[in-house]
């Protein structure tokens, strides 16, 4: 069974003055709303966030969109973040993560042959396709 896993970087966050978990600023608050008129990402069931407020913030118009609530993960747990989007297959699933846990994300998902890289843009939208053993990505930009 084919399934999908849309995988992107928080939005935009307000400069703190070394606060670590801050809200989104306005532009990253309008990429938030953007993210539910992405046809593919539409279609998601679940929804898996970090604890941060902005990774919350990120995701807020999708769950509202689909009716949903956020399942928390450990920011460092790529794998096992990567593991409860498969175990939902074919469900599609987003995961809101951060610059340097989503490229760790999309390889626990089974991506091998694409070199993502530190995810320094907001609105990389990574959509992992899974047929059986084999995992295939796309990279777009949403918002």
């Amino acid at each position: 069974m084919v399934m999908r896993v849309f995988v992107v970087r928080h939005a935009e966050k307000m400069q703190g003055r070394g606060l670590e978990d801050v809200d989104l600023s306005p532009r990253g608050r309008a990429r938030a709303r953007a993210l539910v008129l992405d046809s593919g990402v539409a279609q998601v069931s679940a929804v898996f966030v970090t604890p941060y407020l902005r990774a919350h913030r990120t995701a807020a118009p999708m769950l509202e969109a689909i009716g949903g609530t956020a399942e928390e993960y450990a920011a460092n747990d790529a794998r096992g973040v990567a593991a409860r989007a498969l175990k939902r297959r074919p469900e599609s699933s987003l995961i809101v993560g951060h610059c340097d846990t989503v490229p760790m994300i999309v390889r626990e998902l089974g991506v091998t042959d694409a070199d993502v890289g530190f995810v320094t843009r907001y609105g990389d939208l990574f959509e992992v396709t899974v047929d059986g053993t084999r995992a295939r990505m796309t990279r777009r930009m949403f918002g």
